[in-house]
């Protein structure tokens, strides 16, 4: 497992770590860890505003899943925080949404750890000093 450790001051300074995420040097599936307000959204909505900055990215809180198609790239933003259960991800087909995109991002997984393929890119995020830090610990995992 390779792991590094960034300090950023606003999340305007996501842009190094998603520049390295497209240029495939992490896995595919990005895992987003942190409490509420940690970033987990802003990080995808950074991440989708640097291939498509018109394209607008909201919270898929209630709907479990958003789908967005930019030029040739499909990308599947997860959050499970309102996932009833495992069962319930299997019915919907959550394993292969997952799978079949370019990238897909999963907030709350640990509500279905046993779905995630690996490898993974695991990004953990928490608050800093101030209202826009964050430090980001991020590490593949096999």
């Amino acid at each position: 497992m390779s792991s590094s450790h960034h300090h950023i001051s606003h999340p305007d300074n996501f842009i190094p770590i998603i520049l390295d995420i497209i240029n495939q040097k992490y896995p595919k599936t990005i895992v987003l860890q942190g409490d509420l307000g940690a970033g987990k959204t802003t990080f995808v909505r950074e991440f989708i505003n640097q291939l498509d900055s018109d394209t607008i990215v909201a919270s898929p809180t209630f709907t479990l899943m958003n789908i967005y198609h930019i030029n040739d790239l499909t990308l599947h933003h997860f959050d499970l925080y309102r996932l009833g259960s495992v069962g319930e991800a299997l019915e919907w087909g959550f394993e292969e949404f997952v799978r079949e995109c370019d990238f897909s991002f999963v907030e709350w997984a640990e509500r279905a750890w046993e779905l995630i393929p690996t490898p993974y890119t695991l990004i953990e995020l928490k608050h800093g000093a101030t209202e826009t830090e964050r430090t980001l610990d991020i590490s593949i995992i096999s």
